[in-house]
């Protein structure tokens, strides 16, 4: 990068208020891709993270990949006084990218009220405070329910219609609202990536195959959608760029790439060149109790038939039960 290209990041374009982007949730695993691919476009961008979900050194990772130091509160989005303060400081904010939601599907039936005081909340706040601040593009993004009863689909769901209700009363207001599939990767740099806990797919897998774990578990018969994080920070960028005609837009971001469990462990190693253990753990359908008899009762049959055939037995289809 020469000085002209990492003085004008620096200087960041901090004349221009419609390059200004405000990303919450930025230091998460969506939003700090964001925010690299949206500083290297010549975006100036702000960011608010309250760390619950993050970590201050993606900070660090984002200032050296785009040699910018980016503006940053620790704020919780949920607070009104707090973001008003905030948007009100840096100013001439031209759209926000709302990447605050809280995302684990499994989890957030343990802790409903959380999910929802997070997710409703955080989307509430910032709809309360895009007219006051004459902000008039909002961008939700937020990874695709796998299960429609879960707490955190039914999350998405209700931020919808509030979006939607919103918006019959803010007639300025655009909303695009960006459903992708499961993100998994990292930036090329390494300097950012995924920090999420050990239960992640890609988290156990990569510490399988680092030796620090001697086995990754994984489900017999789940299949996934998987995007590269690269292509989701991208397709924010675009739509920033994008002045967009319809006021409300739904866009769904797949690869067209699904994988079984097992097969995002071959696919790794074949990439990788590394070997992972795994242990394989088999899912019991809904009511597979009503087949468990049926189930004992095959090998009874099965053993019965070599019996037959120990005894030297002659067997036809009609005596043993054929069709």
């Amino acid at each position: 990068m020469g000085f002209a290209e990492r003085l004008r990041k620096m200087l960041n374009m901090s004349d221009d208020k419609s390059n200004r982007i405000l990303i919450t949730g930025a230091l998460g695993y969506i939003g700090s891709h964001t925010a690299v691919e949206l500083i290297e476009a010549g975006f100036e961008v702000c960011l608010v993270d309250n760390l619950s979900c993050s970590n201050i050194d993606v900070l660090e990772g984002i200032e050296k990949i785009t040699d910018v130091k980016p503006a940053y509160e620790n704020i919780d989005c949920k607070d009104y006084v707090a973001m008003d303060k905030f948007i009100s400081k840096v100013g001439g904010i031209k759209a926000v990218i709302h990447c605050a939601a809280l995302k684990n599907e499994e989890a957030s039936g343990a802790n409903p009220l959380a999910y929802y005081r997070n997710n409703i909340g955080s989307l509430v706040t910032l709809l309360e405070l895009l007219p006051v601040h004459r902000i008039n593009h909002l961008i939700c993004s937020v990874p695709m329910a796998a299960d429609s009863d879960s707490v955190y689909h039914s999350s998405l769901v209700m931020g919808e219609r509030i979006i939607k209700d919103a918006m019959n009363v803010n007639k300025e207001l655009r909303c695009t609202i960006v459903h992708h599939a499961a993100a998994i990767g990292a930036h090329p740099t390494s300097l950012i990536g995924f920090c999420g806990d050990r239960g992640d797919l890609q988290i156990d897998v990569a510490r399988a195959a680092a030796g620090k774990d001697v086995n990754v578990v994984v489900r017999e018969n789940r299949v996934m959608d998987y995007i590269d994080i690269m292509e989701i920070a991208r397709i924010h960028k675009h739509i920033i760029e994008k002045e967009q005609s319809e006021r409300l837009v739904k866009q769904d971001l797949t690869s067209g790439c699904r994988l079984s469990d097992i097969g995002f462990v071959k696919m790794f190693e074949y990439v990788n060149n590394v070997k992972v253990g795994m242990e394989i753990v088999g899912d019991m359908p809904e009511n597979a109790d009503k087949l468990k008899e049926a189930m004992r009762n095959i090998w009874r049959w099965q053993l019965h038939l070599e019996d037959l055939e120990s005894d030297g037995k002659q067997k036809s289809g009609h005596f043993l039960g054929g069709s």
